[in-house]
């Protein structure tokens, strides 16, 4: 389960974020018989966003394929009936506020050792984004 939270609109941390994500699932590769498959939920102005890196994240892993899904209102609570009944996304965005409602639930993972582990630059991220 991946925790994002998103910046202001058109800012990088979506971006960032995003982008890493997405990196780190890995993907298929040339060849693969297997394509892997990340589902992404978003919602609001993020999407335009979203939708221009997974292009160019799936040119460069054929792979690949991620999944769009667009929740413009009742997102926390779909996400939060997602998580509990057992079928979360694979990737989803967060605002900074709705965030502790997930950790006091146990909802979320610390990402550090995982990112550390695949040897992730943490100076190309905001410092928020990493402690939040």
């Amino acid at each position: 389960m991946w925790v994002i939270s998103r910046g202001a609109p058109g800012g990088r941390r979506p971006l960032i974020l995003l982008t890493t994500a997405l990196w780190a699932c890995g993907g298929g590769g040339p060849g693969s018989d297997d394509a892997a498959r990340v589902a992404l939920w978003a919602g609001g102005y993020e999407l335009d966003v979203e939708r221009r890196v997974i292009e160019a994240y799936e040119r460069e892993n054929p792979g690949t394929r991620v999944v769009l899904e667009s929740a413009p209102t009742g997102y926390e609570e779909r996400l939060l009936t997602s998580i509990t009944s057992g079928h979360p996304p694979d990737v989803f965005l967060m605002d900074g506020p709705d965030i502790p409602t997930f950790v006091d639930r146990g909802l979320a993972v610390d990402l550090a050792p995982y990112l550390d582990e695949l040897g992730f630059d943490s100076e190309q991220v905001f410092p928020q984004v990493l402690e939040a």
